[in-house]
């Protein structure tokens, strides 16, 4: 979720250059509603659970494509890549091992060298080949979204007339995980200045 939602400085920077290319944007079919709506994705394809890359890369194919920017980089999105044999292709790096494999062991929390926005947004200057000035991280709420918040919000007992930060503690990897004391620290912070902290995720 996280990494999708930081792929939209990138995209705005990308389309702002270039507002004449399609942008085909490729994901789970699970993560349609963090994409769906924004304004810089003309199409979108949509992984099912069970697809093959072959039978991705085809459906990509149709599109005729004229080059690929890989922003996973993992061996999925590699058969993928090679599969659909576009003229040009980017690969968003990868963190060095020498990050990772601390992190995983357990030996020192993740310091990230460069925020994994700007990571995105290389990709698409080196894509490109020439710079590109910043994008703007949005996020686009579609129709009946707003809804569906305020009533878990009102379920809640939270008003959304309040300001509201909101906070997602946690990741699935290792080298994505914040101490929990920071976010301790960052809440109490939240509630010290009068805000209302809303902490969102799933029970893990």
């Amino acid at each position: 979720v996280g990494d999708i939602v930081l792929t939209t400085p990138a995209l705005h920077a990308f389309k702002r250059a270039r507002p004449d290319v399609d942008v085909v944007f490729v994901t789970k079919a699970g993560m349609r509603p963090l994409i769906a709506h924004s304004p810089h994705v003309d199409q979108l394809v949509y992984l099912q659970p069970d697809e093959s890359p072959g039978a991705v890369a085809g459906r990509i194919r149709e599109l005729d494509v004229d080059g690929v920017i890989d922003l996973h980089g993992n061996l999925r999105s590699r058969r993928v890549r090679a599969a659909i044999g576009a003229p040009r292709t980017v690969v968003w790096e990868k963190r060095p091992w020498v990050d990772n494999v601390p992190v995983r062991l357990g030996l020192r929390p993740y310091r990230a060298r460069m925020m994994i926005s700007e990571r995105y947004h290389q990709a698409m200057e080196r894509f490109l080949g020439e710079r590109l000035p910043p994008g703007e991280l949005r996020y686009v709420v579609g129709q009946g979204d707003q809804e569906e918040a305020d009533r878990v919000l009102f379920a809640a007992g939270i008003d959304r007339a309040e300001t509201m930060i909101g906070i997602s503690p946690g990741a699935k990897w290792e080298t994505k995980r914040w101490p929990a004391d920071r976010f301790v620290e960052l809440t109490r912070r939240v509630v010290r200045s009068g805000w209302r902290a809303v902490l969102t995720g799933s029970g893990d």
